[in-house]
């Protein structure tokens, strides 16, 4: 899974070049010396920073923002906007309605794990821990929550170890 830029783009080209991310999935065969397309997210913010892959149980990644959290698998593109600043294609996305139980926050520098089939935990550069449930009916991801779960220091990386 590659998290890249189809087109470079700035701050100060943002209102003609905004939705340039495009998260890659590709199939690697080292005997063949080949690397055949899987599937392809298409038109992410430009702000899109880092991947963060989910269990094979549910597959895909969250796609972390400066300003949304995004969800991406073969068929389903989920957004929560995380402040006033976030820019998604709501053509493109699901668009999640903001959480009420947290407020607005920025995730710049965030970093994140995957701790449970679907749980994830945020560490943002304010030093917010987050939890983020991908809701699921039953195979599908249908939707985010988010508990604000308290405070540490930025964390440099974040990790889950197997059991």
């Amino acid at each position: 899974m590659i998290l890249h830029d189809a087109t470079l783009t700035w701050s100060g080209r943002e209102a003609q070049r905004h939705s340039t991310g495009l998260v890659t999935v590709v199939s690697l065969d080292t005997d063949a010396r080949r690397a055949p397309l899987v599937w392809r997210a298409e038109h992410l913010p430009h702000t899109a920073e880092r991947l963060v892959a989910a269990p094979a149980g549910l597959g895909g990644a969250l796609v972390v923002t400066l300003n949304a959290l995004l969800y991406v698998n073969q068929a389903t593109r989920l957004a929560l906007p995380c402040n006033a600043l976030a820019h998604v294609d709501a053509a493109r996305f699901t668009l999640l309605p903001a959480s009420s139980s947290v407020p607005a926050f920025n995730l710049g520098a965030a970093r994140g794990t995957f701790i449970a089939r679907t749980a994830a935990l945020l560490s943002l550069q304010s030093g917010a821990l987050l939890v983020v449930r991908v809701d699921v009916n039953g195979t599908t991801a249908c939707g985010f929550s988010l508990r604000h779960l308290g405070r540490a220091p930025h964390a440099a990386a974040v990790v889950s170890l197997p059991n």
